[in-house]
Parts: structure tokens; C-alpha cells; sequence
């Protein structure tokens, strides 16, 4: 969690239902609702996708199967690709009363300008945490606003007896539908994304809306009403709310006929026949400039009836996605998972580079960008993270130091001069400690995997000063106080919920990452000929990590993720520390300390069944309301845990891969902080008036990032060395999968595709060279328990498989290297 105002978590736990300056109107309900927990499920043969030649599929495990669409109207049935849908999707249909919001998926329309979460609200239509035309919410966002249908322009509004929210695959398109007796009410919601970036369309958010009449005899006197939580102020026949010096303008679109009111807009829908549907656009125009709202206004206008405008933001979030590795699978579900991650992260980043959290936070966050930018590298968005890179430097110059976080609007003409980093004083606050660790971390992954050396003669005085200006005592470093574990950690031993491990503690983790950073800074450093600072970072890392390695690793064979001055060592691991040795660099997947450290933090929380969170004490249970007994867990640690199996090769990553399915919500993301017992967020505030923001937050890029980055460490396996242009791959076929397949896999220029087959005891892997110069390729492939004299085939020679047995006692065959060049194919085979 990051800023937790002490006197708000108080207020919360005594049952209020705000904080002091919030709205009367914030909605905290906190009603819990049982939930069925999702299992992995069988499919025949006959269920599952055919393979390439025809033939069906070997019986497999699936992932649980999402919500399908309710139904389509007549307009979109003519744009099939508008009912090319993502499985994650959500139905609302249960009879009693509805769910709270705790339990609703969270989605969400962006484009970098404007955005605006939606889906766990009722009615489902309503844009929740609305802003632009930048993504900094400033005083704060603009309030909830809804769709509603009435007969009769007096007419209370219609109830809808079943409801349901998705998305369009590979686009942050979304749709929704609500079904009544006599009315359907459906939406094709988003912010406009277009090929030409000064398109005054992009600083708007857009619905398509259809009123449909689903009876069999005519229908009259049908009104459409856009409804808003904070009072609306008239202007003719729009509507505008502030946010100062920001305001959203509201239109429905034809303007002809439309009332404008205090309360929102109307505009009479008339008569429909049996079956006939009215269609209409609302737009929600964000600036800060009336002439340039005025522009984006006209401009829409001339999309009428809007089918033009959102197929061309379906081009262009295509073409986005085009360069981006693709793996596909026999269970679409993850399939849609994967592209889900990439929409939840691309639609978090702002059109400056900076990567975002639009949920409760807006800005850009130090540490929060590790999770955008490891799952770009592994999907191969080098320029994305690039950008956001660029945008961390022009927020250092432009505040003149370093920022626990930054505006996610500056431009160039922010930036102030080069400091005098080495004369900067230690830092001191939040960025004290870990957070500055991540900014020559993040540098370095983008050099590795990108090849790209031509930042670090520029940065490295910035990255020095991150790391050597940091808060030692001694050659240990404190906590920075914005860990998002804290609290979780805090109950899970029994402490205090609100101990902010300010005074008194020594942090494991700070020193996990700094380490991490030193080393790489040090192999940066070497690289632009500074071998004397590369032999000081190498020397003072290794002082860091013998002090913490001799302070922190106990005799029970796990770290202990801090010491406190009085009370000492802490009681037990805790998995957000305890598995960062591996997921930062600390350790190599190998080293003997990491592999007992995970070995032992397994044994001691208990995650045998794939699932790592420490317990939470009897004293805990129901805190704060909630429905918990079991634990609280961040939404990074599911990520932690599969990446650290996953490097190690352990037995349980199976099992921690699939129970990302548990993990996700149901449109696909993870959530600030979740809860054990039901894998439902732990969300206390629902803010739709957007004074205060919700907590805890939603549809996080730093956790989804994370999230999918490790499921692409255990599906794929790739890592990218762009300097020495060796690609590694390392996939697995979990589920009883007979295939996987995976295009645009890059490694500093080049790019690869790989098909994977297995028959039997035969795996099958060709490998196609698709861009950039040649590539060697480094691939290795699990064992069954009796294969130690498995054999291999390289282009039909046969070759020595290196047999490698890990820790855990199972094994892998490793192929020679290959040398996949331009524009040719290398298959290779794998006989147990």
C-alpha cells in the first residue's frame, strides 16, 4: 500500500464510513457474498482446438471457462470482430441481491490520454475514476456516471434482471449489456485511440449506446438518461463537471433534442417496433482548454454514427500489439489471459511514457514500473519500456533529484538542469531506501535484453547517486515506508496492522535489491570502459551482501525479512520478501542459499498446493470487516512465487501456474491487496465520487506486470541477452498439453518463432528465424523421471543432450546451442 493515513485505517476499523474530508455519498458498503472457488477442469478430446494437421487434441486440463456474451444486437452482428470477445468477461444474473463491488471484476478503456475504470459498479455501464487528458488525477477524478432507460421522460428507471461486461481481444474495447423484460440496453465503451497522436478524438472517452426492444409489440416513449454522482452544471445541451483546472464536458450525440440538467442528460429514444434498436453516441470530452474541447467535440460529430471511430481504434491497438510476442496455447483462456496483460499494462501508460496506476493512484511510481517493464521486455515491447526509461530521466531533471513517485504529464520543457548528483545529500523520506534501487535495476534489464548501451554514460551519475545516496547504517538499510507488503506482513506476525517499520527495523528486502542494482550497475559501468567504479560497486556489493547474508539468513535455512532493534530477527519468512533473492538477481537460480531459502520459506508458510501466503493469526480474522480467516496477500506475490519455481525448475510451478486462475479477477487483473480465503480483492472504499479514490487499489500494471511476466518464465522461459545475441528458452507443457506455440520472441533485434509438439516420449521443436540478425539459440526441456539416456536431433543429426538434474531431483535435457540464422528454420528433437 503506498501513503495509509493512519487516522483514515483507524476510522475504517471503527466502522465509519468515510474519512473526515470525503464525500457523504462514498459507497462503503462491505456486505460479503459466498464464492464458489474455480478448479482446474477436464476436457475431451472432442472439446479442446484441433491442432494444425487436423487431428483433435489429446484430453487436457483447462482453466475455468469465463461468462459469454448475453447477446448481440443487429449492428454489431454486422462487425464480427466487435464479437471476437475475450473469455474474461463477467455476468451478473443471481437472483438475490447483487454483489458488493469487492466482488465485481475491474476493467477498464485508455489510451494514454484519457481513462476510465468500469465493471464493479452498479449499473454495470458506469465509468468509475474517470480522467484525462492527462493521466494525473490532481485534486481528484472526476465522479461516476451511468446509463439509464426510462418509459417516460418522469419514468423511473428500468431493472435489469441480468447484466454482463467484456472485452473486445487485443484492444481496451469494451462492451456491456443489460437485459430487462422489454429492454436491452448494451454499450460499446472507449477512449479513442488513433494513428495520428495530436487526433483531438483521443482527449474523449466514447459509448456507442443502443436501446433495443426485446418484446414482440412496439414499444413508446423511451428515454435515454446519462446520470452522474456529483451535480452537473448546464451548458445549452451538455452538461460539465471540474476538477480543477480539468473538466469533462458531457454530450449525447445527435444534440438535437437533448435536455441538460443538474443531474445529467435526456434525450427521448421515441418508438421502437418489435426487435428495433436506436442507436446514439455519448461523449465525455476531457481538457483543460474550451477551444480544445470545442475541437474534440466537432470532430466527433463528424463520427456519426461512430462505427468508423472505434474500428480504427481497434487498428490501432492492433498495430500496437503487432510487435509483441504471442504464445498460444490448447487452453484459450490463458491464451486471453496473456492478451488480457498486455492490454491492462499498454492502457496504464500514459502517451508521455510514463507507466501509471490508474486506480486510486495515478503518476508514476519508482518501484511500481518493475512489473510494466519486465513483462515488456519478455514480450518484447523494448520500445515501450524505452519510453517509460526516458520519462523516469525527464521526471528526475524536472523535480531534480529522485521521486518516490512522479506527474505522469511532464514534457521536455520540465526538465531542469543535470544535478550535481555526487553532491546531493543522502536521501532521505520514502526514498531513503529500496525504491531508488529499482532505477538502475529497470536500466539494466532494458540493456540486457535490448542491447542498447547508448543511455549509460548519460545516467550514470543519476544511478550512482540512487544507489550510493541511500540511507546505510552501517551495511544495512532501513525500510522506505511505501512497501506495498507492509501491512500484510505487519498482521501475518502479529504486529500492530498500522507498524510502518519506520523507526527501529533493518530491511532484508532493501538490501536484496540493492545488491541486485550494484551488480548490474557494476557490469554497466564496465561496459562504457569505467572499470575502476565497476570494481567499487562490485566490492561494496559484495560487503552489502555478506552482511546481510551473515545477518539475515538463519540457522533454519530462510531470511528473515527484517530485524528489529529490541524484538530481533523476525519471527517467520514472509513470501514478498523471501522470494525476491531470486526474482531481483540476488541469486543465481542455482546458488545453494537461494534454493534452501525457497525450500524452507515453502515449508515454514505453506505452499505446497501453489499457492505461497504466510497465515494470518486467529486475531486477525474478519479484519476490517472482511470476510478473512485464512490471509492477506499483495497481488505481486502469486508472481514472486511462480518465477522463483519457475527459474528453479521446481515441481510446484504446475500447480502455482494454474493458480494464477484463482488469483485473477474475472476480467483478469490482480488487485493491490487480496484475500486468501476467496481470491477476492481486498477492496475497503468504493469512491464514486472520486474525491478520495478507491483503497485498496485495482487493475494494477505493477502486479499484472509481474504476474505475467512469470507465467511467461514458466511457459516459455525466454531470456533475452542482447548483447551476446543468445536467446535461452526454457518452455513446459503443463496440463497434459501436446503443443504450445510462440511468435515474435525477441532478443536485441531479432526475433524468433517456436512451435513445440509432443507425441509420446518425442518433443519436437522447430525453430523459425523472423527478423534481425542471427540469433543463438540456448533450449532445454523437462524430463520424465526415467530419462537419463534421452537422446536429441538437431536438423536430423543426432546430438548429446546435456542431462541436468536440480535441486528438487527432477531434471531437464539440455540441446547444444543452435545457430538460427536469416531467414531459415532449426528443428530439433527431444526422444525419452
Amino acid at each position: 500500500m503506498k501513503v495509509v493515513e493512519t487516522v483514515v485505517l483507524a476510522l475504517l476499523l471503527a466502522g465509519c464510513s468515510s474519512s473526515p474530508d470525503a464525500p457523504p455519498d462514498v459507497v462503503t458498503d462491505m456486505r460479503s457474498v459466498d464464492t464458489a472457488l474455480p478448479e482446474v477442469v477436464d476436457a475431451t478430446a472432442g472439446e479442446v482446438p484441433e491442432d494444425k494437421g487436423g487431428e483433435p487434441l489429446p484430453p487436457h486440463h483447462l482453466w475455468p471457462p469465463g461468462d459469454e456474451p448475453l447477446a448481440w444486437n443487429a449492428w454489431v452482428e454486422k462487425r464480427e470482430w466487435l464479437m471476437d470477445v475475450s473469455s474474461w468477461a463477467f455476468t451478473n444474473d443471481q437472483p438475490g441481491p447483487n454483489p458488493d463491488f469487492r466482488m465485481l471484476p475491474d476493467f477498464a478503456v485508455g489510451n494514454g490520454y484519457t481513462f476510465s475504470m468500469m465493471g464493479y459498479s452498479y449499473p454495470i455501464n458506469t465509468l468509475h475514476s474517470m480522467t484525462g487528458p492527462i493521466y494525473d488525477k490532481g485534486e481528484g477524478f472526476f465522479g461516476d456516471t451511468w446509463l439509464e432507460v426510462s418509459s417516460g421522460q418522469e419514468g423511473n428507471p428500468l431493472q435489469w434482471k441480468r447484466e454482463w461486461i467484456g472485452r473486445v481481444r487485443k484492444t481496451a474495447i469494451m462492451h456491456t449489456r443489460a437485459d430487462g423484460p422489454v429492454v436491452a440496453l448494451s454499450t460499446i465503451d472507449f477512449s479513442p485511440l488513433l494513428q495520428d497522436s495530436e487526433d483531438p478524438m483521443q482527449r474523449s472517452v466514447v459509448r456507442l449506446v443502443f436501446v433495443e426492444n426485446v418484446t414482440n409489440q412496439s414499444l413508446t416513449n423511451l428515454w435515454l438518461k446519462v446520470r452522474f454522482t456529483r451535480g452537473q452544471e448546464v451548458d445549452g445541451n451538455s452538461v460539465v463537471e471540474y476538477r480543477t483546472p480539468r473538466e469533462r464536458r458531457s454530450h449525447i450525440l445527435p444534440v438535437d433534442d437533448v435536455t441538460a440538467t443538474e443531474e445529467g442528460l435526456e434525450t427521448l429514444v421515441g418508438d421502437l417496433a418489435a426487435g428495433e434498436y436506436k442507436m446514439l453516441l455519448v461523449a465525455h470530452i476531457l481538457d483543460d482548454d474550451k477551444q480544445l474541447a470545442a475541437q474534440t467535440l466537432t470532430a466527433l460529430e463528424k463520427q456519426q454514427p461512430g462505427g468508423d471511430l472505434v474500428a480504427a481504434t481497434r487498428e490501432a491497438w492492433l498495430a500496437r500489439l503487432a510487435p509483441a510476442l504471442e504464445v498460444t496455447t490448447p487452453d484459450p483462456r490463458i491464451n486471453d489471459y496473456l492478451q488480457a496483460t498486455k492490454v491492462i499494462l499498454l492502457s496504464q501508460q500514459a502517451a508521455t511514457g510514463a507507466a501509471c496506476v490508474m486506480c486510486e493512484y495515478t503518476r508514476t511510481w519508482l518501484r511500481d514500473n518493475a512489473g510494466p517493464v519486465r513483462f515488456f521486455l519478455k514480450i518484447g515491447l523494448y520500445e515501450e519500456v524505452r519510453g517509460i526509461l526516458d520519462y523516469l530521466r525527464l521526471a528526475a531533471l524536472a523535480k531534480g533529484g529522485i521521486g518516490n513517485s512522479y506527474p505522469a504529464d511532464l514534457t521536455a520543457a520540465d526538465a531542469g538542469p543535470e544535478p550535481d548528483w555526487e553532491s546531493k545529500p543522502v536521501m532521505s523520506g520514502r526514498e531513503r531506501a529500496e525504491s531508488p534501487s529499482y532505477i538502475p535495476l529497470l536500466h539494466s534489464w532494458y540493456w540486457k535484453a535490448a542491447g542498447k548501451a547508448d543511455f549509460i554514460a548519460e545516467r550514470l551519475p543519476m544511478m550512482r547517486h540512487c544507489l550510493e545516496k541511500q540511507a546505510f547504517e552501517g551495511d544495512y538499510l532501513p525500510f522506505s515506508t511505501d512497501e506495498t507488503f507492509r501491512t500484510a506482513m505487519a498482521v501475518a506476525h502479529g504486529l500492530n496492522f498500522l507498524e510502518q517499520f519506520e523507526e527501529g527495523y533493518l530491511s532484508a528486502n532493501s538490501s536484496f535489491i540493492w545488491v541486485a542494482a550494484a551488480e548490474r550497475l557494476a557490469a554497466m559501468a564496465a561496459e562504457i570502459g569505467e572499470d575502476e567504479l565497476s570494481a567499487a560497486f562490485l566490492a561494496r556489493a559484495e560487503e552489502v551482501r555478506n552482511a546481510a547474508d551473515a545477518k539475515f539468513f538463519g540457522a533454519a535455512g530462510w531470511y528473515a525479512p527484517y530485524e528489529h532493534e529490541k524484538s530481533g530477527l523476525a519471527p517467520a519468512p514472509f513470501e514478498d520478501v523471501n522470494l525476491k533473492p531470486l526474482w531481483t538477481g540476488y541469486m543465481a537460480p542455482d546458488a545453494e542459499l537461494a534454493l534452501q531459502n525457497l525450500e524452507q520459506t515453502i515449508a515454514v508458510i505453506g505452499g505446497k498446493d501453489g499457492v505461497l501466503v504466510s497465515p494470518l493469526p486467529a486475531d486477525y480474522a474478519n479484519f476490517m470487516d472482511l470476510p478473512v480467516s485464512e490471509g492477506f496477500y499483495t497481488g505481486m506475490s502469486p508472481g514472486y512465487f511462480l518465477s522463483n519455481l519457475a527459474v528453479t525448475h521446481h515441481p510446484l510451478a504446475e500447480d502455482a501456474f494454474n493458480a494464477l486462475a484463482l488469483h485473477s479477477q474475472a476480467g483478469g487483473s490482480l488487485a493491490e491487496y487480496q484475500i486468501l480465503d476467496d481470491f477476492t480483492p481486498a477492496h475497503l472504499i468504493y469512491d464514486n465520487v472520486g474525491g478520495i479514490g478507491d483503497y485498496t487499489a485495482r487493475y494494477r500494471p505493477w502486479e499484472g506486470g509481474i504476474v505475467g511476466d512469470a507465467a511467461l518464465d514458466y511457459l516459455l522461459g525466454n531470456r533475452a541477452d542482447g548483447l551476446s545475441g543468445e536467446l535461452t528458452l526454457a518452455p513446459n507443457l503443463p496440463n497434459g498439453w501436446a503443443w504450445l506455440e510462440a511468435t515474435n520472441i525477441r532478443c536485441g533485434d531479432s526475433r524468433v518463432d517456436v512451435r513445440i509438439d509432443k507425441k509420446g516420449g518425442n518433443t519436437t521443436i522447430v525453430l523459425t528465424h523472423a527478423e534481425g540478425p542471427d540469433l543463438t539459440v540456448a533450449i532445454s526441456l523437462p524430463l520424465e523421471e526415467d530419462s537419463a539416456s534421452a537422446a536429441a536431433l538437431v536438423d536430423g543429426v543426432e546430438v548429446a543432450p546435456e542431462i541436468v538434474t536440480y535441486h528438487w531431483g527432477n531434471g531437464r535435457g539440455h540441446f547444444p546451442t543452435v545457430k538460427v540464422a536469416s531467414g531459415e528454420t532449426t528443428t530439433l528433437l527431444l526422444m525419452e
